[in-house]
């Protein structure tokens, strides 16, 4: 138990500390370069001003899959172990399994329909979006923390 129980501490910190660099670089709007894709037309301009939403958008996306998705391993392969740390660990990976995949899917809708219509209330819904999937994400890395303190 003192082994298994270690490995889980082990792997929870390194996942922790590895998606909480990854989210700090995304919260506040990642940084925009240059080049962007008109998704109406589907021409690509690389000296156009790469827009921060759609950037942030772009990199939450790929940081929940691999949060959502080792979070989710690592819950299951350690149910019995975290249920002890708190049954909350599973309520929240109980819910990214429900609904994971329509937040993500929801925010590329919501990122093209943006990138295709520039106005303020498809800006707010795509931020909207945004503000769930980078709370889910917050909470996987939380409960991995917590359970690594436990």
């Amino acid at each position: 138990m003192k082994n298994k129980l270690k490995a889980v501490q082990s792997f929870g910190l390194a996942l922790v500390l590895t998606f909480s660099v990854a989210l700090a670089g995304c919260s506040s709007g990642c940084k925009a370069g240059k080049g962007t894709l008109n998704p109406t037309t589907g021409v690509y301009d690389s000296e156009a001003q790469a827009d921060r939403v759609v950037v942030t958008a772009e990199k939450t996306a790929a940081t929940a899959l691999d949060v959502f998705d080792k979070f989710m391993q690592f819950e299951r392969q350690n149910e019995a172990t975290l249920a002890g740390v708190s049954p909350k660990i599973h309520q929240a990976a109980e819910e990214i399994r429900k609904n994971g995949r329509q937040w993500l899917t929801d925010l590329d809708n919501a990122k093209v329909a943006y990138q295709s219509n520039r106005t303020a209330s498809n800006q707010v819904n795509l931020q909207q979006i945004l503000a769930t999937i980078q709370s889910a994400i917050s909470s996987a890395i939380s409960y991995m923390a917590t359970s690594v303190a436990k």
